[in-house]
């Protein structure tokens, strides 16, 4: 196997089958505000209020993806398509097998030097 290939992904995504957990982890809150639009952010904050939980990002994503419309929604979008084409460039990063064997050499050469640390000595 060459270098430059890549190992068989986990699994094969779509932008319409990856779980919206996953595609939200590369949307950022105020695009995700922006695409969900005044009205529905409004509505979710008011049901964070009622429930008396906090307004952040974490309690957003998580309404979105509970909600088949809303997160249906978001992936129609642009912002979907964006989020998309992030995640499957991380999943190329951390798959490609270039990156893995530099780490791996990495990884050996740290070993000796490792053994011998003792700590900050300047304490």
């Amino acid at each position: 196997m060459d270098v430059d290939e890549q190992l068989p992904r986990p699994s094969a995504y779509t932008l319409e089958t990856i779980p919206f957990g996953k595609l939200a982890h590369h949307i950022r809150r105020e695009d995700l505000v922006e695409a969900l639009g005044p009205g529905t952010y409004a509505t979710l904050q008011q049901q964070a209020a009622s429930g008396g939980e906090s307004f952040t990002s974490k309690y957003l994503k998580k309404q979105v993806a509970n909600d088949p419309q809303l997160s249906q929604h978001v992936r129609g979008t642009d912002l979907g398509t964006r989020a998309f084409a992030k995640y499957q460039a991380n999943l190329e990063r951390i798959t490609n097998l270039a990156n893995a064997a530099k780490s791996r050499e990495v990884r050996e050469a740290m070993a000796e030097p490792r053994q011998g640390y003792m700590g900050c000595i300047a304490t």
